[in-house]
């Protein structure tokens, strides 16, 4: 889905992988975002989704997400569920929402 094509380009250049995509009800779903290729910490996952973030506040797009099932323990989701809340996506670790312009301002 070239939604965004600033984060799909970033993703790309950097070595990430991404993919995102419209639900039953025509919702944008990040399925797919990792940076394992690339290494962590180094800011790629962030840059990306700040990309994502300002696009849909832009089109005033909610974005909905599945955090990963496949996380080894409740360390690493805890750290996966705060890098999600930092560009204002709220939920648990079954789903998280973001609502256009929560957090805007602030990246």
């Amino acid at each position: 889905m070239q939604l965004i094509p600033d984060a799909y380009s970033i993703a790309k250049e950097l070595g990430a992988t991404l993919h995102l995509a419209r639900d039953e009800q025509n919702r944008v779903v990040l399925e797919y975002i990792s940076t394992l290729h690339v290494g962590e910490n180094r800011g790629v996952g962030s840059q990306i989704m700040k990309d994502i973030v300002l696009w849909a506040d832009m089109q005033g797009e909610p974005i909905i997400l599945y955090p990963s099932p496949e996380i080894p323990n409740s360390f690493e989701m805890t750290r996966l569920l705060h890098f999600y809340n930092k560009f204002g996506f709220i939920g648990d670790s079954l789903s998280m929402e973001r609502k256009p312009n929560s957090n805007k301002g602030s990246l």
